[in-house]
């Protein structure tokens, strides 16, 4: 971890109890835009504790919720299993919460976005359907909302980060996407890696693409910094 950056294990208020997750931001007390990161179905583990340093190196006050409460796997049964035993209605009120603590803090401009990998791709969405709270978000391998009309709902821009190779019919999910975004006026930014597969950003996983991960890291930084940008500083 970069000395330029203050990281590790906090609490957060959520409707009256509290919850945790890693907070990691620049050390200096300079007003940052914020991202709430969200983890793929092997929980808070190392990769994405190092995803969230890796934000604040670049300038951005980065928050992972803690979805699975501690628990955390390598194997992909039970990350499966945790993954269908999550319930969505509560992550999303904890990533709500996650947002609103951010937002509140004097370190923070105000400006808050998600971004999320696999599991958390589709949280990232559907925690931006949600509330209009989530100034701008970005989803990586992740499902789509369930009607994908509920898009219709989102108050920013999108980045949706496709793999190729992914599982299931990529293609026709975009595409289901792409129409409805459209249909309701919504602003998308697509990114698509034809021959990537699921999970190409995580550097600790087999499908890892050290190009394709190099580009789409470059692009979500770009994005972020243009739509979380006013009167925000999110450079190193």
């Amino acid at each position: 971890m970069s000395s330029h950056i203050s990281a590790g294990m906090m609490t957060y208020p959520v409707n009256g109890a509290t919850t945790s997750g890693y907070l990691a931001r620049p050390s200096d007390d300079r007003p940052r835009a914020g991202l709430v990161v969200l983890q793929e179905w092997w929980g808070l583990e190392r990769h994405m504790k190092e995803l969230t340093d890796r934000f604040a190196e670049e300038g951005f006050v980065a928050l992972t919720p803690d979805l699975y409460h501690g628990q955390v796997t390598a194997d992909p049964a039970e990350a499966q299993r945790l993954s269908r035993g999550l319930n969505r209605e509560q992550a999303v009120r904890e990533i709500v919460a996650a947002i609103r603590y951010l937002k509140a803090q004097p370190y923070c401009t105000g400006k808050v976005g998600t971004v999320g990998y696999c599991m958390g791709g589709g949280l990232s969405m559907a925690t931006a359907c949600a509330s209009p709270e989530v100034n701008a978000a970005s989803t990586y391998y992740g499902g789509l909302p369930n009607p994908v009309d509920l898009v219709q709902s989102l108050a920013g821009p999108l980045q949706a980060v496709h793999a190729g190779r992914d599982y299931g019919d990529p293609v026709e999910r975009a595409r289901q996407l792409r129409e409805a975004m459209a249909r309701h006026g919504k602003a998308l930014e697509e990114h698509t890696y034809p021959n990537s597969q699921h999970a190409f950003l995580n550097d600790t996983h087999e499908a890892y693409d050290p190009e394709a991960a190099q580009d789409a890291w470059r692009r979500t930084l770009d994005f972020f910094r243009r739509h979380l940008s006013s009167n925000s500083v999110v450079v190193p």
